[in-house]
C-alpha cells in the first residue's frame, strides 16, 4: 500500500508586480533585519534576477514602485513604511545612487533635500514584466543627437539628474554616435572632460537655442557644485579659458567694446562643429534679418569741406594695411575685437558731414 503523498504547496506565479506586492507587505515594520530578507528571499531574487539589482536595490525598487504616484517620494516615507530611523535607510544611499544612474527613478535636488520619482516608461515596465533599460540612442542623425542633449539639459535644468549623471549620459551618446562629424570635430580637439562639456553645452544653446548672447545664468544652470561653475565662470571672465585659447568661444561687445558677461561660440567653431545641421545663420545665402552684404552696398560720391576732407585722408592713412595691423594687433592685445568701425553722419543732399 502507497503512502499518501504530501500535496505540494501551490505558489503563485511571479511576475514584477507581484514580487513588488510580497515585498512591500513583507517589509512593511520589518526594520529591514535579516529575518525580512529571509522571508523575501522568493520576491528578492527574482527582481534582482530580472532587473540586473542587487538584493538591496530589489527592496527599494519595490519601495520606489509601490510610490510611483507620488512625483515627491521621500526618503523619510521608506523609513515610516520600514519602521526603522531615516539613517539606516541613508545607509543605502549609494543603492539610490546606482538605481538613479540607470534611469529607475529622477530625483530633485533642490535646497532643503531631496525628492524622487518613477517615471512612467519604468512603471510601464514593470507592468509589462520586462526589464528596463535607458537607450543607448546609438546611429542618430547630428539633428537627433542635438535632439537628445536637449532632453538631457532639460532634465538637468529641473534638477532630475545630477551634473555627474548628466556628464556621464552626454559622454555614452557621444561614444555610441561616433560617425557623427560633431562627434569625430568634438573629440579632435582633445579638450579634457570639463572643457568638452562646457563646449557641448554651448553647441546645445547655439544649436537647440539659436542663442548667440548666451549669459553666465544661461551656463550656471548645468552645475551643481558652486565651487566648479565659480572656477569656470572666473576663468571666462578673464579670458583665460581652455575655449577661449582654442578660439571656440569668444565674447560678445556692446557698442564696440567687450562684454566680459556675455558669450558666443566663434564662427571658425561654428563651420567645424555644425555642418551636419541646416542651420540658417551659417547659411551665406539665407536673410540676416535686414544686414546688407558688402557686396550689395552701393557705392556713393561724398563731399566734405576742407577741414572734414583733411580728417578723411588721416583716415585713409589709418587704414593702410601697415597702419591697420598695427591698431588690431594694439586692440587685440587690451582685450578689444581686433577692429574698429567708422560711422560718417550728415544731411542728404547737402554736401555737410
Amino acid at each position: 500500500m502507497k503512502a499518501m503523498e504530501t500535496p505540494k504547496k501551490k505558489t503563485s506565479k511571479m511576475d514584477l508586480l507581484t514580487a513588488v506586492e510580497m515585498i512591500v507587505d513583507l517589509s512593511k515594520n520589518s526594520k529591514l533585519e535579516p529575518e525580512f530578507f529571509q522571508k523575501a528571499e522568493r520576491p528578492i531574487k527574482y527582481i534582482s534576477k530580472k532587473m540586473g539589482l542587487t538584493k538591496e536595490q530589489s527592496v527599494l525598487m519595490a519601495l520606489f514602485i509601490d510610490n510611483c504616484n507620488d512625483t515627491s517620494i521621500r526618503i523619510n516615507d521608506f523609513a515610516t513604511h520600514l519602521d526603522c530611523s531615516t539613517t539606516r535607510v541613508l545607509r543605502l544611499s549609494a543603492d539610490i545612487h546606482e538605481i538613479e544612474q540607470r534611469g529607475l527613478v529622477y530625483s530633485c535636488r533642490e535646497r532643503y533635500g531631496v525628492t524622487y520619482r518613477v517615471p512612467l516608461e519604468v512603471v510601464e515596465a514593470f507592468r509589462n514584466n520586462e526589464k528596463y533599460e535607458l537607450s543607448k540612442h546609438t546611429g542618430l542623425t547630428c539633428s537627433e543627437l542635438f535632439g537628445v542633449i536637449s532632453e538631457i539639459m532639460s532634465m538637468r535644468d529641473d534638477n532630475e539628474i545630477s551634473t555627474e549623471i548628466a556628464v556621464q549620459r552626454l559622454q555614452d551618446l557621444l561614444e555610441n554616435n561616433k560617425h557623427l562629424i560633431f562627434v569625430q570635430k568634438l573629440k579632435s580637439f582633445r579638450f579634457n572632460e570639463d572643457d568638452e562639456i562646457l563646449l557641448i553645452l554651448f553647441s546645445h544653446l547655439f544649436a537647440n537655442n539659436d542663442d548667440d548672447n548666451i549669459g553666465h545664468f544661461d551656463l550656471s544652470f548645468f552645475y551643481d557644485r558652486k565651487c566648479d561653475w565659480n572656477i569656470i565662470k572666473s576663468r571666462l571672465t578673464k579670458n583665460t579659458h581652455p575655449l577661449q585659447d582654442a578660439k571656440m568661444i569668444e565674447f560678445n561687445n556692446d557698442d564696440g567694446f567687450v562684454n566680459r558677461e556675455s558669450f558666443r561660440m566663434t564662427w571658425m567653431a561654428k563651420e567645424a562643429l555644425f555642418p551636419e545641421l541646416n542651420l540658417a545663420m551659417l547659411n551665406p545665402n539665407s536673410d540676416r534679418k535686414g544686414v546688407i552684404k558688402h557686396e550689395d552696398i552701393v557705392e556713393k560720391q561724398l563731399f566734405y569741406d576742407k577741414a572734414v576732407a583733411e580728417q578723411v585722408a588721416d583716415l585713409g592713412q589709418l587704414l593702410e594695411e601697415a597702419h591697420y595691423n598695427e591698431i588690431c594687433r594694439r586692440l587685440e592685445a587690451k582685450g578689444y575685437r581686433s577692429g574698429f568701425t567708422c560711422l560718417f553722419y550728415g544731411a542728404p543732399g547737402t554736401g555737410k558731414t
